[in-house]
């Protein structure tokens, strides 16, 4: 069961990571689309001004032609009305290319504006995706409270077990009623296939000591066997002077670092473990 927690726990963490990774995107989006909307503001004011700027030289050369008009069949005129005609068309060449830029503004302007509703509707799946993946994590977050409550609600029912085996992280644990000397102690445990208490974790030291104190409700030190893990209390192991200090128990339960050097002679209580097969 352990290990299915851990598990979830892991895809929850993955799709955390893609939620967020969604967040990201949608920002850059957001970013783009607000870009977006200021171009296409400029874009839309420039196309006023070119307005005004056309029907300004639509005006302008409509006086032309009426000063055309009036000046035509004069020859003394000719020159200026040459000098009319000339600007007139530069005019007219200078309305079409205005023209032409409009018609050029207009096509960005519709792109802009398809531009703008592809990324609004990208907005709008990625919002449904952000609230579709804040929903799984909603119910990613019940499953894995729902399954600590069972295997909390498993451990505590285990306590009536505690005269027997319990079982922990792939070992079985059996504490004793009574004490005995720490080669005796082991002895006992090799009859019943096992060994004295080997503590490789944090975890199985606490299970440990939580083992002990639901069986005897007051301080009770235990044998164990040392391991590569170091939760030795403070200035031990330390021996003595008037005697052997080289087996080891473990007391001073309300610290984490509970390792005590000890007589191998004293008798304590001891908790045998067997490892089961994987």
């Amino acid at each position: 069961m352990p290990n299915t927690v851990t598990q979830d726990k892991s895809e929850w963490e993955e799709e955390v990571g893609r939620q967020r990774a969604l967040q990201i995107s949608y920002n850059n989006l957001k970013t783009d689309q607000d870009q977006l909307q200021k171009n296409y503001d400029s874009v839309v004011q420039d196309r006023v001004r070119l307005q005004k700027r056309v029907e300004a030289l639509t005006k302008e050369k409509d006086d032309l032609q009426k000063k055309f008009q009036v000046t035509q069949g004069k020859s003394q005129q000719m020159m200026e009305m040459m000098m009319s005609y000339n600007r007139y068309e530069n005019l007219t060449r200078k309305w079409n290319e205005l023209q032409t830029s409009y018609s050029s503004l207009t096509i960005e302007q519709h792109q802009l504006q398809a531009r703008h509703s592809i990324l609004k509707m990208e907005r709008d799946q990625l919002q449904k995706s952000y609230n579709n993946m804040v929903e799984d994590r909603g119910q990613l977050q019940k499953r894995l409270e729902d399954m600590t409550k069972n295997r909390d609600d498993l451990q505590r029912k285990s306590v009536g077990c505690l005269g027997e085996w319990m079982y922990f992280n792939g070992s079985l644990y059996y504490i004793s009623s009574n004490k005995k000397s720490w080669q005796e102690s082991r002895n006992d445990c090799l009859q019943r296939g096992a060994d004295l208490v080997i503590i490789n974790s944090k975890e199985e030291q606490n299970m440990s000591t939580w083992l002990r104190s639901a069986k005897f409700n007051k301080s009770q030190n235990f044998w164990n066997v040392l391991s590569q893990s170091n939760y030795w209390a403070a200035f031990e192991p330390n021996g003595f002077s008037q005697r052997d200090e080289d087996c080891a128990e473990i007391k001073n339960f309300h610290f984490q670092n509970a390792w005590n050097d000890e007589s191998c002679d004293l008798e304590r209580v001891w908790i045998c473990e067997k490892k089961l097969a994987t």
